[in-house]
């Protein structure tokens, strides 16, 4: 059976670039609702116990650290927000 869950950092330039990691069950969809803060990585995983594993990763390494995962997938830090304007979660 397969859960599909998304890990995502979204960053708010508002509060001096905040970051934050956040789990979804369906990220596309959330970002279709939402505004604000930047999304600048995301990563879908198969089942939920993976993601969970994935986001406790992220929350308890070194900023440093977390950075250099976030540029491996966005070199420029950008928001990826448009990479889910006609993204489903079943075409990936």
């Amino acid at each position: 059976m397969n859960d599909y869950c998304w890990i995502y950092i979204t960053r708010d330039p508002q509060a001096g670039n905040k970051l934050q990691v956040a789990m979804a069950i369906d990220l596309p969809q959330l970002l279709r609702e939402s505004s604000g803060r930047e999304v600048i990585y995301y990563r879908q995983f198969n089942t939920t116990l993976d993601a969970i594993a994935h986001k406790l990763l992220l929350m308890n390494v070194e900023n440093e650290t977390l950075y250099y995962i976030i540029r491996q997938m966005n070199p420029a830090m950008q928001d990826l927000r448009k990479d889910f304007d006609t993204l489903t979660l079943y075409n990936i």
